[in-house]
């Protein structure tokens, strides 16, 4: 092996592929650095950027050590951008609840997510979004009115 090669420098790039870690990486570059990409809208296109440590592959990897299985790199603020205090390797349900179409649903003074309401109060998510979308209920009422069988009045 020529450990001179660049290639071979860290060990995740190679003739044999790219590990899960140095993927992620590449990917988050990608989809901050390149407008020609269709991910560009949602990442640099909006200001999103990574911070000049995480431009070497390296640093990215002492940062954040490796792809834990069942992961991808999160961004715990979605508005803010690739860096350490702001990233962490996150399941798909955690991703799924912060991302930026989440809905958020005040009820009494309580602010939570609306797939932690349908939880809490053991309520169908799909239910609830029929409920505002098709009837014209708030998301308090659709969470919080009793669910009449058949189909409600309009």
């Amino acid at each position: 092996m020529d450990t001179s090669n660049p290639a071979y420098k860290h060990g995740h790039a190679g003739r044999e592929g790219f590990s899960p870690t140095y993927h992620s990486w590449a990917s988050m570059l990608v989809r901050c650095t390149n407008p020609n990409r269709h991910t560009w809208k949602h990442y640099g296109g909006r200001g999103i950027q990574v911070c000049d440590r995480w431009l070497e592959f390296e640093n990215f990897l002492v940062d954040m050590g490796e792809r834990p299985d069942g992961t991808t790199l999160d961004r715990k603020d979605n508005d803010g951008n690739y860096e350490p205090t702001n990233c962490r390797w996150a399941d798909t349900t955690t991703q799924a609840r912060n991302s930026k179409q989440v809905v958020w649903v005040e009820i009494d003074g309580v602010n939570k997510r609306l797939v932690e309401w349908c939880e809490e109060l053991g309520r169908s998510i799909n239910t609830v979004r029929d409920r505002v979308k098709y009837y014209g209920m708030t998301y308090e009422d659709a969470l919080t009115k009793p669910i009449v069988k058949g189909r409600p009045k309009r």
